[in-house]
């Protein structure tokens, strides 16, 4: 008996990928017990569910990593088993736990003897994983009273293997969604670098007050928001705003720009997706959805989803599950949506390029972030701030000033680019000033252009319809062609992909001419 728990043993620890060891520690132990299949669970007594994580038949190892609820009865029956022991048990009709977790499941990897409810014997050795985990090792076979006293002794023999696996497994799943997180983190702040990443919010007292009320109400609630407003206004500082002060604040968060994943990729991203999936899955990949999870996935420019993927996201939002590309197993969607975009989404949807479904799910507690120039009360905090944070990032040997009547320059302007324009201002005057007083003089006041007159009887076209128009007209001369040498792409000034998105976006026919 101890050669055989050495070997286990060696086998439990020849690979990293549990399905290709426990299939190994399966082949070794067919000659001691009758068996067709072993499994590997974790039952949480806390979330109040089972966590299956590997199986093995003599056709190989799988990884299951799959949690299936139960419910208060067999939850009632798992909270039984006593961890450092092993029991044995006959039918499914016997164990709702079993019922309820196996047979009631359509997964593939759930042998035929438990779906079809024959008769079939069960062992099941139970392990202390620290609270509130509790582990599981299911060896199961078909047939009545397969598994004696001393097949049952045998088993437990076992138990140090096979708890150490487990504990084992569990460390590495953790370190794995880990990194997974980390380096979209790393991708998100290295995307960053060049652009306002500023944490405090300037004006809370003054034209965000309103903002701000409404943000404190609804932080501390899973209802999705949607944060709108014109470009450069802050919109993803806000949203790690609501973020930071909301009970999901222990978990990461996720920040994706969705007009800047090509539309081929947009369900891989978002979703992930199962090794082998497609060409070059080589193993699988947590998407946005599944490392934001706890919480809070801010998706940037909603307005920019392709008409395709926002049925794909209502469907996730309405039912909190999803499936990975290539998968067939549900993951739990437990993220907190934060949505963004400077887009009219309302006219949108009357022209049909985003779904009145989504909007109206996403729009249940909109906040607007107003423009700079309606704010012009914060300006002089902004420079300040920014002139303090410039002197750090910019390695400054003077202290920066502002020349008295510079500021009014500043508040007669009419703030096109808003915050971000604000501050390309100040780094620019910081970096032509020669240590001297800031002076603005490059900041000419500004007023909004004025609309022009048209007759009566006349209106502007939409932009949309203007838009549409000039990408057909530069399609009409390249023939239909968009990227490349005299391309439309390239009459337009637009990369490829770029113009490609437009297309999309607004349903052009680049062959009809």
């Amino acid at each position: 008996m101890e050669s055989m728990v050495q070997e286990v043993t060696n086998r439990f620890f020849r690979s990293l990928q549990i399905e290709e060891s426990l299939f190994e520690v399966f082949c070794y132990l067919e000659s001691y017990f009758p068996m067709t299949n072993v499994h590997l669970a974790v039952f949480n007594t806390q979330k109040k569910y089972i966590h299956y994580l590997a199986s093995a038949t003599k056709n190989g190892g799988r990884l299951i990593d799959r949690e299936i609820s139960l419910s208060p009865q067999a939850y009632e029956e798992g909270l039984k088993f006593t961890p450092g022991t092993v029991k044995i048990a006959f039918k499914a009709t016997t164990s709702s736990l079993i019922h309820e977790s196996i047979i009631n499941s359509d997964a593939d990897y759930i042998p035929s003897v438990f779906k079809n409810n024959r008769n079939f014997s069960l062992m099941v050795m139970t392990m202390d994983l620290g609270d509130p985990l509790i582990g599981f090792c299911n060896m199961s076979t078909p047939g009545l009273d397969m598994y004696s006293p001393e097949l049952k002794k045998k088993f437990f023999s076992l138990y140090r293997p096979v708890n150490s696996a487990l504990l084992n497994l569990l460390q590495h799943m953790a370190v794995k969604k880990q990194n997974s997180i980390l380096m979209n983190e790393k991708k998100h702040l290295l995307h960053q670098i060049g652009r306002p990443s500023y944490m405090e919010l300037i004006g809370t007292e003054g034209g965000l007050a309103n903002v701000m009320k409404k943000i404190n109400q609804v932080a501390r609630i899973h209802t999705p928001v949607l944060l709108t407003g014109e470009t450069g206004t802050g919109k993803e500082v806000f949203a790690n705003a609501i973020h930071q002060i909301s009970p999901f604040n222990d978990g990461p968060m996720i920040s994706i720009n969705c007009g800047a994943i090509p539309p081929a990729l947009i369900e891989s991203e978002l979703f992930g997706y199962e090794k082998g999936a497609f060409t070059g899955a080589g193993d699988r990949k947590a998407g946005y959805f599944e490392q934001a999870d706890n919480g809070t996935l801010f998706l940037d420019e909603i307005g920019e989803l392709p008409l395709a993927s926002q049925v794909k996201l209502l469907r996730v939002l309405q039912e909190k599950v999803f499936f990975r590309v290539g998968g067939q197993e549900y993951v739990p969607m437990n993220a907190r949506i934060v949505a963004a975009t400077h887009n009219n989404l309302e006219a949108m949807v009357k022209k049909r390029l985003f779904r009145e479904d989504l909007w109206f799910r996403l729009n249940v507690f909109p906040i607007h972030l107003p423009p700079l120039r309606d704010r012009k009360e914060d300006i002089p905090e902004l420079v300040t701030y920014f002139l303090s944070k410039k002197r750090v990032d910019m390695h400054l040997t003077f202290t920066p000033r502002v020349e008295p009547g510079a500021m009014e320059r500043l508040l007669s302007h009419h703030w096109p680019g808003n915050i971000r324009e604000l501050e390309n201002c100040v780094e620019r005057n910081l970096i032509t000033c020669e240590g001297k007083p800031l002076t603005f003089q490059d900041l000419m006041p500004s007023k909004p252009v004025a609309p022009i007159e048209t007759a009566p009887d006349k209106r502007m076209p939409p932009l949309d319809d203007v838009i549409v128009a000039h990408i057909q007209a530069a399609l009409s001369r390249s023939n239909g062609r968009v990227g490349g040498e005299n391309g439309a792409a390239q009459m337009l000034g637009l990369n490829k992909s770029t113009l490609w998105g437009k297309i999309r976006k607004y349903g052009i026919d680049v062959h009809h001419r």
